[in-house]
């Protein structure tokens, strides 16, 4: 009886306390099962929710939010995402032309080196194609170039954007040019 009347003298919160520990119970070995949610008093005394001011609030909020089309930056947007995707390309153009400078750089270079040989056995520098590889089948001297034939030497001219029309000499001479063999006959 003296639990009971202390209990009452410390007030409805002590009390639920002490009701709240000894409902406790050990938890379960599994944890995926949740113990039983715990009953919450009714309390009609205390405030309720006005729902005709959540419904009006709710209202209010769709007719603003059907509102924000008219906003000048939304529209603005859909008018700047095709000059978003047009810098995008002119993004990617302007890589696809840096890589042409870098495969003309890199070809220049080899000119120069090819320009400063003295004799037919000595080794070419290779070309690069505009895919910025080297170009496959280059040939390794001057005296390479002189044994190709026609299909090889187109290949060669395609790949360096060259022309292919004229004789098998004319050709074999634009390419000796374009490489940079300044002595047709090294």
């Amino acid at each position: 009886m003296t639990d009971a009347l202390s209990q009452s003298e410390a007030g409805p919160s002590s009390q639920a306390e002490s009701e709240l520990s000894q409902s406790q119970v050990e938890p379960s070995p599994s944890p995926s099962v949740s113990p039983p949610p715990e009953e919450v008093p009714l309390q009609p005394e205390a405030p309720q929710p006005n729902l005709g001011a959540v419904s009006d609030y709710f209202h209010g909020l769709a007719v603003e939010v059907d509102r924000i089309k008219n906003v000048p930056a939304f529209n603005q947007g859909a008018q700047i995402l095709p000059a978003l995707d047009q810098i995008r390309e002119d993004i990617k153009q302007g890589e696809v032309t840096n890589g042409a400078a870098h495969v003309r750089d890199k070809n220049n270079v080899a000119r120069l080196l090819n320009g400063r040989l003295s004799h037919a056995s000595h080794a070419l520098e290779p070309f690069y194609g505009s895919n910025g590889e080297l170009i496959p089948d280059f040939p390794r001297t001057n005296a390479d170039i002189g044994r190709l034939n026609s299909a090889p030497m187109n290949a060669l001219l395609v790949a360096l954007d060259l022309s292919t029309h004229g004789t098998m000499p004319e050709r074999k001479a634009r390419l000796k040019r374009h490489i940079g063999l300044m002595n047709p006959d090294a």
